[in-house]
């Protein structure tokens, strides 16, 4: 026969007494839980949940981080691609005016003038788009010396770039980097002086010359296309990733959701067994003041 432990009468009292403050401390804590929606307020109520729940909040902070820079490479590209597209935009206009310079046979005096006033107006447009700023104050295509007009006319009136060859590296995801920042450097100045050279041709006599410029002029009108593509490229790029981030922010918030917060029919089903055991423990007691009254009167 297994043995039996046998409590005493005074022992099931003191018995139901501490099961009655334990029941006490249990609904406390359930009504804690209840009113902060959280299934533990210490990290010593549930250690393991509370190292899950750092580990994730480490992990989500990184990640806030990450879509700062995404922010700012996205910021960056942005105004490259912009000012980039309204470069192209300046060299297709300008190459409409040197094939009607070319075909001297149908263009008069009067419009040659015309042409090279708005070839001139055009190379001036150029200039300040590649001397933009953006937003901060900051010049686009400088490389890393932003604070430093890029391209300037020297002593001899010869146009030079003044930024440096550098781009900025932005950090998109754990494993990756992404350059942004475009450095026009040379090849602007090449094209500028390639355009200026088609305003001084931009006459009757000098048709055959404005054939020639057309073909160094298309070479560069075409390496801006080709960069277009390339910062549409990083656009897209940036945009995955962004999407990405998003992603994995969303799913640590959820662990830590899951983790902390509490099931309120979980919580209820809790507090009711909860209740259930303090009304038993105050039935007990209630009989121990009953037998204690019936002993006084005795």
């Amino acid at each position: 026969m297994p043995e039996i432990t046998r409590f005493s009468t005074p022992q099931a009292y003191i018995q139901a007494e501490k099961n009655m403050f334990h029941a006490g401390v249990e609904m406390e804590r359930a009504s804690r839980r209840a009113t902060d929606q959280k299934k533990f307020q210490r990290a010593s109520d549930d250690p393991r949940a509370a190292h899950e729940i750092y580990l994730s909040g480490s992990e989500a902070t990184a990640l806030r981080q990450i879509k700062d820079n995404l922010k700012l490479a996205e910021f960056k590209v942005n105004h490259d691609y912009g000012n980039i597209e309204s470069i192209k935009k300046v060299l297709d206009d300008i190459r409409i005016s040197i094939l009607r310079g070319a075909n001297s046979a149908t263009t008069s005096d009067s419009e040659y003038e015309s042409l090279q006033s708005q070839v001139n107006s055009a190379k001036d447009q150029l200039l300040m788009i590649a001397n933009g700023k953006d937003s901060f104050g900051n010049y686009i295509f400088a490389g890393l010396q932003s604070q430093d007009k890029p391209f300037d006319f020297d002593e001899d009136g010869n146009l030079q770039y003044y930024g440096d060859t550098s781009h900025i590296k932005i950090q998109v995801a754990a494993d990756k980097d992404v350059e942004v920042g475009t450095v026009l450097g040379e090849d602007f100045v090449r094209l500028y002086n390639i355009v200026d050279a088609v305003s001084k041709d931009m006459k009757r006599d000098s048709a055959t010359g404005l054939s020639q410029d057309l073909e160094a002029f298309d070479t560069e009108h075409q390496k801006m296309i080709n960069l277009m593509g390339l910062i549409g490229g990083k656009q897209q790029e940036i945009t995955r990733y962004t999407r990405n981030n998003e992603q994995q922010i969303l799913r640590v918030t959820s662990r830590v959701s899951e983790i902390q917060e509490v099931d309120m029919s979980e919580l209820i089903m809790d507090m009711t067994k909860t209740s259930q055991k303090m009304q038993l423990v105050v039935q007990v007691l209630g009989e121990k003041r009953r037998i204690e009254s019936l002993s006084l009167l005795d």
